[in-house]
């Protein structure tokens, strides 16, 4: 897969340079699970800190009903601080909104 392997060497390249390197996935993803990227899972430089979102933890919500929207997103991170933030599981407790298709706000806009 051309894409993970690319993404792979800018996020290298981006640890290398003393950065630090950030990559945000669905959940449902295999980008993760490529041999490619098997590196971020081992110890060494290039190990990468685990976060999972869920996006109505940070205030996602459907712009028309208002209610939340679960939207559960992988970050892997270079820091061990940004990994800790992010890491952010549902409390909600009332239904979700399910993602599908597009919703049409009360300005016209079309948001996907």
């Amino acid at each position: 897969m051309i894409v993970v392997n690319w993404l792979m060497r800018l996020y290298k390249q981006q640890v290398d340079r003393g950065g630090e390197a950030h990559i945000e996935q669905p959940e449902a993803s295999i980008l993760f699970k490529r041999p490619s990227a098997q590196v971020l899972r081992k110890p060494g430089k290039y190990h990468a800190f685990r976060s999972v979102l869920d996006q109505c933890a940070a205030g996602l919500r459907d712009p028309v009903s208002k209610a939340p929207i679960r939207k559960r997103t992988w970050i892997v991170t270079s820091s061990q601080q940004l990994a800790h933030v992010l890491d952010r599981k549902c409390v909600c407790r009332v239904p979700h909104q399910h993602l599908q298709g597009t919703v049409r706000l009360a300005s016209g806009n079309t948001v996907r």
